[in-house]
């Protein structure tokens, strides 16, 4: 195949150094040869390898004038130019390893019958027979390195193993590649790299990217001054102040991170014997250059780690930890500190998200050498004063604590004082996030918790924050910044790890509530009578029953009648938004607490228990001695900040179901702000990071409002009961802050708009006295509570003899519908009090509509005596009444027994249902959903 065919020529226009290259008709190409620019003997280095080739023109000006002609331009303000040839071809992989391991080279011309785009397509060298030869052409493929004379050649390096004794790659060759590469070094350092220059427009051109020749070359090329100069210009490629972000992205797609590992492959094949000694003979300042080579390897993958996400597994596959780590041992025993450094930050590359590496680099017990570095009064200054490389280090160090036996070898090898002393010595923000983030790392174990509190850390991290928090009220300092590696984000963070877990304050006043459970059966429901809609319909209003206004109480009540006649909001509720430095505030505060409990009162002022509790005058006077009030001590820390312990649901275990609250002031002076917290919620998360609020109630203002300020949800670190929590084994604070408007006035506060049910019975009596009620409803009682309260069953339909005429009871649809089966979602009662009142009190077609079609089964109370009570999710026998449908006890859950009971004798009595629980003889369920038209 002709020489033509085989190579491309690309040559710079002639305004610039180096521009867009652009190829050349292959009739120009082999007349470029013909004309005095000969060729340069190829060697083979790899797949798909350009190599720049840039020598003087030496011809004369009628040459010169030939070769412009066809294509290659001079350069325009010297005597150089550039001339790039492209040769492809492929080796297999498991002939490479075979020819890696016999040694020797072969220098040898590929032709266009190799498949670029096919990694596994088959070469034989061997095909090609014939000693090597002169350049002559004997057919064999094969040629002599040719003398160094030639002017200038198109230069295509291709490395294949052979066998043993094929001569080495020629020093002449080697000097002509190193001069190509050097001759880029000098237009680099003439025209400065920048965005406008011709080298960056070359190098990364979108049609022809010239910087994939150098990560081609650095792959393959074992020679050691070639690849230091590569790793030299990728490091100014990368490092340009303008275009570093953009060149080192673009080098990473292109690979350089397998570039970079099989040239650290190499160094160790080469150059390095297993135990770090340096084998390169013959050559001056040979260490020295392995040096050099090895560190710009290593700061190169600190480059393109961030845009490589599988370096790391690379590494692991290339074999690059154990080398890395050998290097650094050899670098420690010279006392190169600085290497090791670099060594150090390619291995926190590799370690990142990668278990295996970090496995490998723990038993290489690298800890100690990062200890010993640290701790060094050689190396420590060179840390002071470059404060990324200390954080490099720190970095390090926190991944091999995350592992059980890497915390271990940090606090044996690194003490938790030491590190608390660095962090107080430390003058920049980087050193002292690296210590914040090992600090973390490590105190979450026992023994680093321990050691932690015994060397004071809290005190000192606290005094750090309260200086922060400090300067940025008083506007000396820049807002406090957000963010995970922030400094103060870090600070909460160690905080919170660090303090013990302990009980809650006065443990010894917090006593759950119980209730005696029944022991026998009570009467079975008679089903019938609570479908009147099948009986007679002459039911007027005088034989419906009177409603029921007892309220029974299991817990203490002091005979305040509850707040009648509020109202839910009517528009959209905003949402509140937190400012950026109230977490770090908040969470600074409560660690001062913990640090200096002297500051605090700590007197318990409520006790829902004993009326005997109560504070001094300067104590607010707290409430919960009502009904569906929740709140069982109020504890006074200052004037103006209270905490508050929540009452568990009745027969639950403690610390279970506390999340609702509903309790009341008085005694807040106008203008002024009280914190309060809410120490001893059970849930871990909660809406009001979201932007909810509390709501409040004023007696002055006679209304419901979303009110609070500062409001935070955080888990502290006070534990629950062994037995309550095995996931989350400490309780969450609420804290929020409010400002009264008015003097003398009694504010009540309560998770959600409160919805009791006396309520309930005042709504229902409402409804019973309208003129139209007889008509569409008819109340019973479905059964009584544990506590003796009624659960009220309504039944809505059009009961007048016109309707009943035309619309038949049996052609007419059921439904059933139920609410406030959890006590404390109070939400769920204002939604089923307005459907009452739209099913009972609207003329609306619709409804009218629906009255004639259906026949609506309503309990909107499920569970009275939770609601009562002022539980959160537990009836008074201790159980979510949610979680029993399936096999209801009619002693322990008498409502759902008997909502579960009159659907079955509904559905067993041929009735048509919207929703069908059909059982079965192994009580499984099959719902069937009727279609809408049938209904409207």
């Amino acid at each position: 195949m002709a020489d033509a065919q085989r190579f491309n020529v690309l040559a710079p226009p002639a305004a610039t150094a180096i521009g867009f290259p652009r190829i050349l008709p292959a009739s120009d190409t082999r007349q470029h040869r013909r004309d005095g620019c000969r060729r340069n003997d190829r060697i083979g280095v790899g797949n798909d390898v350009r190599i720049f080739s840039t020598e003087t023109f030496e011809g004369n000006e009628q040459d010169g004038k030939k070769v412009q002609q066809h294509g290659v331009h001079r350069h325009a303000r010297s005597s150089r130019f550039i001339v790039i040839v492209e040769e492809g071809f492929r080796v297999r992989a498991a002939e490479e390893r075979k020819q890696r391991e016999q040694g020797g080279l072969v220098f040898e011309e590929s032709g266009d019958d190799m498949d670029d785009e096919n990694p596994t397509a088959d070469h034989d060298p061997g095909a090609k027979t014939g000693g090597v030869g002169n350049g002559t052409g004997t057919g064999s493929g094969r040629r002599r390195i040719g003398d160094a004379d030639a002017a200038l050649g198109n230069v295509s390096v291709t490395v294949s193993r052979s066998a043993p004794g094929t001569p080495p790659i020629s020093a002449d060759v080697r000097s002509r590649i190193g001069r190509q590469c050097l001759a880029l070094k000098r237009i680099m350092d003439k025209e400065g790299l920048h965005a406008d220059s011709s080298i960056q427009r070359t190098l990364f051109s979108k049609s022809n990217p010239n910087v994939n020749i150098l990560i081609k070359c650095l792959r393959v090329l074992p020679d050691l001054d070639i690849t230091i100069i590569i790793t030299n210009l990728l490091l100014r490629l990368t490092t340009a102040s303008d275009l570093n972000a953009s060149n080192t992205a673009y080098v990473s797609r292109k690979n350089l991170s397998v570039a970079l590992l099989k040239c650290l492959q190499n160094i160790f094949r080469e150059h390095v014997k297993s135990d770090g000694r340096c084998v390169v003979y013959g050559v001056a300042n040979a260490v020295q250059r392995v040096d050099e080579l090895v560190s710009n390897v290593f700061a190169l993958i600190g480059k393109v780690a961030k845009y490589d996400t599988k370096l790391a597994l690379l590494a692991r596959l290339h074999g690059a930890v154990p080398s890395t780590i050998t290097m650094i041992r050899k670098w420690n025993e010279r006392k190169e500190y600085g290497l090791m450094i670099q060594g150090f930050h390619a291995l926190r590359v590799f370690a990142t998200k990668n278990e295996n590496n970090v496995t490998t680099i723990h038993k290489s017990k690298v800890v100690e050498l990062l200890a010993g570095l640290i701790k060094n009064p050689v190396s420590a200054p060179m840390l002071v004063q470059h404060p990324a490389k200390m954080e490099c280090l720190l970095d390090l160090l926190t991944i091999l604590a995350k592992s059980k036996n890497g915390a271990v070898d940090v606090l044996d090898k690194l003490h938790v004082k030491d590190l608390i002393m660095l962090f107080k010595n430390a003058t920049t923000e980087t050193v002292q996030r690296g210590v914040l983030k090992l600090l973390k790392t490590v105190v979450e174990t026992e023994d680093g918790k321990k050691a932690f509190n015994d060397n004071n850390g809290v005190d000192v991290l606290t005094s750090a924050l309260e200086d922060l928090v400090q300067a940025c009220e008083s506007g000396t300092s820049t807002p406090l910044t957000t963010g995970a590696t922030s400094l103060p984000t870090l600070l909460v963070s160690v905080l919170r790890s660090a303090v013990s877990q302990s009980d809650l304050p006065f443990l010894s006043h917090y006593n759950p509530l119980s209730f005696p459970l029944p022991t026998t059966t009570p009467d079975p429901i008679n089903l019938q009578s609570l479908c009147p809609e099948l009986g007679t319909t002459n039911q007027t209003v005088e034989h419906l029953p009177i409603t029921n206004i007892e309220v029974r109480h299991v817990q203490p009540i002091s005979g305040r009648q509850p707040l009648l006649g509020h109202r839910s909001v009517e528009t959209v509720e905003p949402v509140l938004r937190r400012g950026s430095s109230l977490v770090r505030k908040l969470v600074y505060e409560q660690m001062r607490r913990v640090v200096r409990p002297e500051e605090s009162a700590n007197c318990v002022v409520y006790d829902v228990l004993d009326e005997a509790v109560k504070g001094n005058e300067s104590a607010l006077l707290f409430d919960s001695r009502f009904e569906s009030g929740n709140l069982q001590l109020a504890i006074k820390i200052s004037d103006t900040e209270y905490d508050l312990l929540l009452q568990t649901d009745i027969n639950s275990p403690m610390g279970k179901h506390n999340q609702w609250f509903y309790f009341s002031i008085q005694g807040m002076i106008p203008g002024t702000v009280y914190k309060f917290n809410i120490i001893n919620l059970s849930k871990m998360g909660s809406q009001f990071n979201q932007g909810m609020q509390p709501v409040m109630h004023s007696r002055i203002d006679g209304t419901w409002r979303r009110i609070g300020d500062d409001i935070y949800y955080y888990k502290n670190h006070h534990k629950k009961p062994d037995e309550t929590d095995a996931e989350n084994t400490t309780y969450a604070t609420l804290t929020f802050s409010i400002s009264p408007e008015h003097d003398d006035d009694v504010c009540s506060f309560a998770y959600h708009y409160p919805y009791t049910y006396s309520d309930l019975q005042r709504h229902l009596f409402q409804f019973q006295i309208a003129p139209t009620f007889g008509d569409r409803c008819r109340r019973q009682t479905l059964c009584h509570t544990l506590g003796g309260n009624e659960c009220v069953l309504l039944t809505i339909t059009d009961f007048t003899p016109a309707s009943l005429i035309t619309n038949p009871l049996p052609d007419r649809l059921y439904i059933l519908l139920s609410a406030r089966v959890h006590p404390g979602e109070s939400n769920a009662s204002h939604i089923m009090h307005g459907l009452l009142t739209y099913l009972l009190n609207s003329s609306d077609p619709t409804a009218t509509t629906l009255r004639k079609r259906c026949v609506f089964k309503v309990v909107p109370m499920l569970n009275p005596d939770g609601v009562v009570n002022g539980s959160h999710r537990c009836s008074l026998a201790g159980v979510d009444l949610n979680r029993q449908w399936k096999t209801p006890d009619p002693a322990r859950c008498p409502t759902i027994a008997g909502v579960k009971a009159l659907w079955k004798w509904v559905v067993d009595a041929g009735s048509k249902v919207l929703v069908s629980v059909k059982a079965t003889d192994k009580i499984s369920y099959e719902r069937v959903a009727v279609p809408y038209e049938n209904v409207s």
